[in-house]
């Protein structure tokens, strides 16, 4: 692994956490909903990070990217739910 790619990983993990924390304390994500999301921002994040700009983003504009599309996906999910829309739980 390059130095490029450990400096994402670092991103990543410094980010899940407050992640988590978000999705289960805000927006009343259960468990399995979280870890699926989880599992699907982590997807999103390496290949948004394999484009030609990202190799020149800090960790500030990584982890302000990562946090602000979590937060725009779990609002959207927390909505669909309070109306009722089916929501996919795998």
């Amino acid at each position: 692994m390059d130095e490029h790619q450990e400096h994402l990983y670092r991103v990543l993990d410094e980010t899940l956490p407050v992640i988590y924390a978000a999705l289960v304390g805000y927006y009343r994500f259960t468990e399995t909903e979280t870890e699926a999301f989880q599992d699907t921002l982590c997807i999103w994040f390496h290949r948004v990070t394999r484009r030609a700009g990202a190799r020149n983003a800090s960790r500030a504009e990584l982890r302000e990217q990562i946090l602000f599309v979590a937060c725009k996906y779990a609002r959207a999910f927390q909505i669909a739910r309070l109306q009722g829309a089916p929501v996919e739980d795998d």
